[in-house]
């Protein structure tokens, strides 16, 4: 459903420009400026400071294998939705893996073997996390490892009762993805999508935690800014604040024929330090942008954590952002990272044979996949 939470992660808040132009964001730079501080005030330990810090400096020295550990965990809790947004592999209905939710058991795994240095986690992926049927069960328990909790939802819902329990188990952040101030303009990407439910369910949300007093808790209105909806950014900042809204915040909205374009001239990949993804059948990937089951880097969470955090495909995704290492890569490797957009732009990495095929597909072809912000090679659809 959030066709990517990472591309473009640095945006601006309330006051922040009205095109959708980034601002650049420092350490945890997949949160935004507030939910970073906020954690980081409330949710700070002696052993996750040392780990962050240690963290930053080894993303900074590209170690192969660093001593500390992710400090943001994705935990994709649904791959199904509601909704048919364009550039979302969900919303195209192409499923990289078997549509499902997330097993409470899988959660509970990955949160006993990297609680203890981790500070944000988003509970949310490539689908409608408030579809999981035990969504409230896994902020609560997400959160008894004192760890910053973050949803972000379409908000399309018919039953207020489900939002209740997720803000009574205690939810930090809920993020609402709303790219229009009109029915017109709003259903242009959220297809499928009813501005005036979203409306209604803000308004119960803000009586809500007013009601509640839930001073821990904040509401962002996301708006992804593309050429169809420019015109409606003050439109709906205005309404977001007549709503009640915490934080209205602006990201580029970024279309896959300028995926390359939006990671600039990035040479490092900073999720390989910093962040780790479960998927919905447990797997483990360093990122959102690893969509398909054959792309994954481990089958089910570990107990040894730093085990799977060093291990092959792991070291090895990391070398391709060490151009003194690059006599190290064979031509021919094989690798799921060699489909991002960012290790195709690394002129050291022009010479593998994976980043040649994917930057200049061969003509006359058509792909197999509808393009979508996720990573993928050009593979038929896997079985569901």
């Amino acid at each position: 459903m959030v066709a990517r939470e990472y591309m473009m992660k640095n945006a601006s808040l309330v006051s922040g420009p009205a095109d959708g132009s980034a601002s650049s964001d420092r350490a945890m730079p997949s949160a935004s400026p507030r939910i970073a501080r906020r954690a980081l005030l409330y949710y700070s330990t002696p052993r996750k400071l040392y780990n962050l810090g240690l963290c930053e400096l080894e993303k900074r020295l590209k170690r192969l294998r660093p001593r500390s550990r992710p400090y943001q965990v994705n935990i994709d809790l649904s791959n199904v939705c509601s909704l048919r947004c364009p550039f979302c592999p969900t919303g195209v209905r192409e499923f990289g893996r078997k549509p499902g939710f997330v097993d409470l058991q899988h959660v509970a795994a990955m949160m006993d073997s990297i609680g203890w240095h981790t500070y944000i986690a988003y509970l949310y992926s490539w689908g409608e996390p408030l579809m999981h049927p035990k969504v409230a069960e896994i902020v609560s328990l997400v959160g008894s490892h004192r760890v910053f909790t973050d949803i972000s939802t379409h908000f399309n819902l018919k039953n207020t009762s489900v939002l209740d329990a997720v803000l009574d188990a205690g939810l930090n952040h809920l993020k609402l993805s709303i790219d229009g101030a009109t029915q017109s303009v709003y259903e242009h990407y959220r297809v499928g999508g009813r501005l005036d439910v979203v409306i209604e369910n803000i308004r119960h949300a803000v009586a809500y935690k007013r009601a509640k007093r839930l001073r821990n808790l904040s509401i962002e209105w996301q708006y992804l800014v593309f050429d169809h909806n420019r015109h409606e950014v003050d439109a709906a900042r205005e309404l977001a604040g007549k709503l009640g809204v915490d934080i209205f915040r602006t990201k580029p909205g970024v279309v896959p024929v300028e995926f390359r374009k939006a990671w600039g001239k990035t040479s490092g990949c900073h999720f390989l330090y910093d962040t780790v993804q479960m998927q919905v059948d447990g797997a483990i990937v360093p990122c959102c942008n690893l969509y398909d089951k054959s792309d994954d880097f481990a089958s089910k969470p570990d107990s040894d954590f730093g085990r799977l955090w060093n291990e092959l495909p792991f070291v090895t995704a990391r070398k391709l952002f060490r151009p003194d290492l690059t006599t190290e890569l064979e031509p021919d490797m094989k690798h799921p990272c060699l489909s991002c957009a960012l290790v195709q732009i690394q002129p050291h990495l022009w010479h593998l044979a994976g980043v040649q095929r994917a930057r200049e597909p061969a003509c006359g072809t058509e792909p197999a996949l509808t393009p979508t912000i996720a990573v993928r090679t050009d593979r038929a659809k896997e079985a569901v």
